[in-house]
């Protein structure tokens, strides 16, 4: 969470395990650094173990949404580069990164998604809603 960098790739090295370990709230690793905007440590994680992009949280949120839920964009960036499938990653209530970003009022997060893939633009949720149901709903005319 402290974006202590190099610790963080020591500890990657030494014990790759930990990647996989939660703690109290569900989190991973890869989501404290995507929710924190801790693009370098995201990239080396990935570089270890591409797999760890795919973990869920208890919410059912992949480091994606992590990142999309704090507009925390050149994160995102780098973890589409990487896995550009995982924009289309749904959580257990089928949010996909571009509705969590709507609902957080997250607008680079919304914008950079939109830009980056643009069929899930019509990905309905669990309540039948698109990404646009929800910004009008907010009334994000920048959506």
């Amino acid at each position: 969470m402290r974006g202590h960098t190099a610790f963080a790739f020591e500890m990657l090295r030494l014990k790759p395990e930990l990647s996989r370990t939660r703690n109290r709230d569900g989190f991973c690793p890869i989501h404290l650094a995507s929710s924190w905007g801790h693009v370098d440590i995201v990239r080396e994680m990935l570089a270890a173990n591409k797999s760890l992009a795919r973990l869920c949280d208890g919410k059912g949120y992949t480091a994606v949404h992590s990142a999309a839920a704090n507009n925390q964009v050149e994160v995102l960036a780098a973890l589409l580069k990487e896995e550009p499938g995982l924009a289309r990653e749904v959580t257990g209530e089928g949010e996909t990164a571009l509705h969590v970003a709507v609902k957080n009022y997250m607008i680079g997060a919304a914008t950079h998604l939109m830009g980056h893939c643009k069929d899930i633009l019509n990905v309905a949720d669990g309540s039948g809603n698109t990404a646009l149901h929800c910004a009008v709903a907010r009334k994000q005319v920048q959506v």
